[in-house]
């Protein structure tokens, strides 16, 4: 397979994930919000394997990466402002509108503001949150509401929707910040997986156990960028207040 043939199909991938951010959009304006939250995971799935398969297949080029930017864009900053639009935001008016709008408008502040560090051995680094975590974390908070999946686990809806929502539009704010994060390696991934799908086998309640393995995960993660970055700052102030030898 020549080099042309590979980014051609690593295109592909990443054009699959801009499929299912446009089929949620428009699931969402059909009012099937359960469907368009399921499609948005999906596109963050499915976004987690396009850089790995350019790597391997060497097929990385600054047009797959200007591809994934836009697609981005649309699968994880338009479809859940959309999305959550139209299950919440469209009851309060102007408001609503200026919630969804806050949500594709933190996604286009951190693609134009530059979203890379080089990267370390191995290891990408992003500057500010990778937006299909915030996207994730509201196709969850969407599933929960369409479930009422917080009745399961004797959770009061309530207080823990105004909870999820607070954090959600506190990860957009990590996204156009410039806090570092790693891009999670392949063994964690492939562990948080198989941990996942074994609890939904023997819990009964697949669904209720995705979407508090997934939120949990994501809170992990983003507590992690942040306490390593505090961490980093310190290092920095101790670095500064070290005398100069004479």
């Amino acid at each position: 397979m020549n080099v042309h043939t590979r980014r051609v199909a690593v295109c592909g991938l990443t054009v699959g994930v801009l499929a299912l951010g446009v089929a949620a959009i428009l699931a969402a304006i059909a009012d099937d919000i359960f469907l368009a939250a399921e499609l948005i995971v999906l596109a963050a799935i499915l976004d987690g394997f396009d850089g790995t398969l350019a790597r391997l297949l060497r097929a990385e080029s600054r047009f797959g990466e200007r591809l994934d930017t836009y697609v981005d864009v649309v699968a994880f900053g338009l479809a859940p402002a959309v999305a959550s639009y139209a299950a919440l935001w469209a009851d309060y008016g102007w408001w609503g509108g200026a919630a969804a709008f806050l949500i594709v408008l933190s996604g286009v502040l951190r693609f134009s503001r530059g979203c890379s560090y080089p990267s370390r051995p191995g290891r990408h680094v992003f500057r500010g949150l990778p937006i299909p975590v915030s996207a994730t974390w509201i196709a969850v908070t969407l599933l929960v509401m369409e479930k009422d999946l917080l009745e399961v686990i004797a959770i009061d809806r309530g207080a823990a929707l105004v909870v999820s929502w607070v954090i959600a539009f506190g990860l957009l704010v990590l996204q156009v910040s410039n806090v570092r994060y790693l891009k999670p390696s392949r063994r964690h991934l492939r562990t948080a997986m198989l941990v996942a799908l074994a609890l939904m086998a023997v819990t009964g309640y697949p669904l209720t156990v995705f979407c508090l393995g997934t939120a949990a995960s994501l809170f992990v993660y983003v507590v992690g960028g942040l306490v390593r970055h505090h961490e980093r700052v310190l290092e920095v102030e101790d670095e500064e207040e070290v005398p100069l030898a004479r």
